[in-house]
């Protein structure tokens, strides 16, 4: 029997050819582009500290998910389900996931997933 823990040690070497080919074709594509002077001359030249705090943050959070599930400390689904979690509580605590934007985003996960449900069902018939 495979378990998630396989299919993600399966996934990480094709996912990173994947990320490394999206990074090449970007580069490849957008070598030769002008950059606009004028947008980061209004940008603030460094970020603030909330800023960095954050970008650092969300960087070991990431790692500490992928790297539990690459130890085998928790599931990938049980990862997830921790990620989407602390998304929820961000949106709520920063006041950018109104009713309105949840309403409209559970509308959008269930038809996704009744879609997926009906594939499945679908394809074990």
């Amino acid at each position: 029997m495979i378990n998630s823990q396989d299919v993600f040690h399966g996934a990480l070497a094709p996912a990173g050819i994947y990320l490394a080919a999206c990074l090449l074709i970007a580069w490849w594509f957008n070598r030769k582009t002008k950059s606009d002077k004028t947008a980061f001359a209004a940008a603030d030249a460094r970020p603030s500290l909330a800023q960095v705090a954050l970008a650092i943050g969300t960087v070991l959070a990431i790692l500490t998910l992928l790297g539990g599930v690459a130890t085998g400390y928790f599931y990938a689904v049980e990862a997830a389900a921790m990620g989407g979690f602390v998304l929820l509580l961000a949106g709520i605590v920063s006041g950018r996931l109104t009713l309105s934007v949840l309403d409209e985003v559970l509308r959008d996960v269930l038809a996704l997933t009744g879609s997926l449900f009906f594939l499945l069902v679908a394809a074990t018939r």
